[in-house]
């Protein structure tokens, strides 16, 4: 019996942010490291990741020597996330939480992997950063802006921290 209570937790953490959110799958490490490279990360920079899944791509970051603080809905991927990036627990945090409501003022970076849906909500809220930050974003484009430059199968996007009637 407390295997199908179990196997239910599973299922409505994953649909429940289909709603809300965008559905897990992974990213090819691949991608990830083409994208770092073509926005020129660099070791000291605070990298925030919107749905941060299971952690591919904080570990990434960790390893250039990146801060990264992860965001997930999904309780069951927020903890397979924290797991997997114990060891880099001086570069690395997870947070089970709704990333719209984050400060991004401690950022440089921010990087999804969010659906069509999302993005002109990312846009406007990076437009009305007084910071400047970069977005990496994989796959989906941001509906008005230009991106100053992209890979196979992303997208980077910098926000100048002037902010923008849109």
């Amino acid at each position: 019996m407390i295997i199908w209570y179990l196997l239910l937790l599973v299922l409505v953490g994953f649909a429940i942010v289909v709603f809300v959110g965008a559905p897990y799958v992974p990213i090819f490490r691949v991608d990830i490291e083409s994208l770092f490279d073509k926005a020129k990360l660099k070791r000291g920079d605070r990298l925030i990741e919107l749905g941060c899944g299971d952690g591919r791509v904080l570990i990434a970051a960790a390893e250039r020597g990146i801060k990264a603080d992860g965001y997930e809905l999904n309780p069951i991927l927020a903890l397979i996330a924290y797991l997997r990036t114990i060891r880099y627990r001086q570069l690395v945090r997870v947070y089970w939480g709704d990333f719209w409501k984050v400060d991004l003022s401690q950022y440089d970076i921010a990087f999804t992997f969010l659906i069509t849906r999302f993005m002109p909500k990312l846009e406007r809220w990076l437009g009305q950063q007084k910071h400047p930050i970069v977005l990496i974003s994989y796959v989906f484009t941001l509906p008005h802006k230009k991106p100053a430059a992209r890979t196979r199968n992303g997208y980077i996007y910098r926000f100048d921290g002037s902010v923008s009637a849109r």
